[in-house]
């Protein structure tokens, strides 16, 4: 009964061993092979309007500095004014004590009062002495002396009224003015301390105008020009946008980050601006007429080439264009790709140079208008979004977002 057994279930292996050898293995889909005619989109070249932009991060800093000093020795009566204080140009800010002043002044009028007598009394010895002497009533050398005498005097009284104008200065100076409308921001006197000359007293940034640095790569700094209008906003005062003009752009990089200083004013009478904010900069580059733009989804890597395909005739052609960095969505080409190219958008994945390609759909190349600092310029790319960046402690280390218009 036992022998039976087993020898039944050794039949039934068998028998399965049978069946599997006589099925067909289920075909392995070959996931690497491309379909032999590719669907794609394309997108047709125009040339275009397109004025980049330059989207980066900068600092908000005074554009002017200005240090309050001493110009006179003397002890301090009054100071008019604390940190923080908004001051106006010609304010009054520190009074001296102006005894010992006036004191220096009566006593250099008493002394040119003296000598004036004097050299007049000489002035009236040498006419008469010019007179004796062209008589032959006295010698050459009592004329000389007399000349001599008047010489003397006159040095001593312009010295004496060196010493006097110095003292009606000094009393001028004993009322310090402010020279610039601005914010104190730094006092370093107080009443009753003896100030010498030289010596700072506050330093007031001019606040009516205020100065953005900020920094752009090396693709885009010869791009920039002074005296082009731009933006500005700030997280410090939502809502708000800025003009501004660029006032310099720098001729070397820094050499950590590679990038280059531009400098811009911005006019701040209304006093919103502060410095220490952080600043988002649009910079308006140069504009071109006859721009060759594509959409950066049409830039793929092939063979470490960055490469842009064709549609010719159904097959897919190649192209390794040279290309501007990218700006945003949209690319410059700046050789290789000529007004009526076919490029290939949509559908890359199964594309490869000379396969073939059948065009499912064109994508229309759509502008739309937009208005940038008062002037109507062509936005590059359809469904562009711009961002708004979000500023670092340290603007050197953020790298320009570019966006175009």
């Amino acid at each position: 009964m036992f022998s039976r057994h087993i020898t039944q279930t050794v039949l039934f292996i068998v028998a399965g061993l049978s069946l599997t050898a006589c099925r067909k293995p289920a075909p392995v889909k070959d996931k690497s092979v491309k379909p032999s005619v590719a669907h794609v989109q394309i997108q047709k070249v125009v040339p275009q309007i397109w004025r980049q932009t330059i989207r980066t991060f900068g600092r908000i800093e005074a554009a002017e500095k200005v240090t309050i000093s001493s110009e006179i020795s003397g002890k301090i009566n009054d100071v008019l004014f604390n940190e923080g204080d908004q001051i106006e140009a010609g304010q009054k800010l520190v009074s001296f004590d102006v005894a010992e002043s006036r004191m220096q002044l009566k006593q250099a009028e008493g002394n040119l009062s003296g000598i004036s007598a004097r050299l007049q009394e000489a002035r009236d010895m040498l006419s008469r002495r010019e007179g004796l002497f062209k008589q032959r009533a006295i010698s050459k050398e009592q004329l000389e002396g007399a000349r001599t005498s008047v010489a003397t005097l006159q040095a001593q009284y312009e010295q004496l009224m060196a010493g006097r104008n110095l003292a009606r200065q000094n009393i001028r100076r004993t009322q310090l003015q402010s020279p610039v409308q601005g914010t104190v921001v730094s006092k370093s006197v107080d009443a009753g301390e003896v100030a010498m000359p030289g010596q700072p007293l506050a330093v007031i940034h001019v606040t009516d105008t205020m100065r953005v640095t900020t920094w752009v790569t090396q693709e885009e700094v010869n791009t920039v020009r002074t005296g082009i209008e731009c933006k500005v906003t700030t997280n410090g005062v939502r809502g708000r946008t800025w003009k501004a003009h660029v006032e310099s752009v720098g001729t070397e990089a820094d050499p950590v980050t590679g990038n280059f200083p531009v400098k811009l004013t911005v006019n701040n009478t209304d006093g919103l601006l502060k410095a220490g904010m952080s600043a988002m900069v649009t910079l308006t580059g140069l504009e071109m007429n006859d721009a060759i733009l594509i959409p950066d989804i049409a830039v793929v890597d092939r063979n470490r080439k960055r490469v842009v395909f064709l549609e010719d005739n159904g097959k897919a052609r190649e192209v390794e264009p040279i290309l501007s960095a990218t700006t945003g969505t949209v690319r410059q080409v700046l050789h290789g790709l000529s007004n009526g190219d076919r490029v290939i958008v949509g559908g890359l994945d199964d594309v490869a140079d000379g396969s073939s390609v059948k065009v499912m759909g064109t994508v229309p190349f759509k502008p739309a208008m937009s208005e940038i600092n008062g002037s109507n310029e062509i936005e590059a790319a359809p469904d562009s979004t711009t961002d708004t960046p979000n500023a670092t402690d340290n603007p050197q280390k953020n790298q320009s977002t570019r966006g175009e218009s």
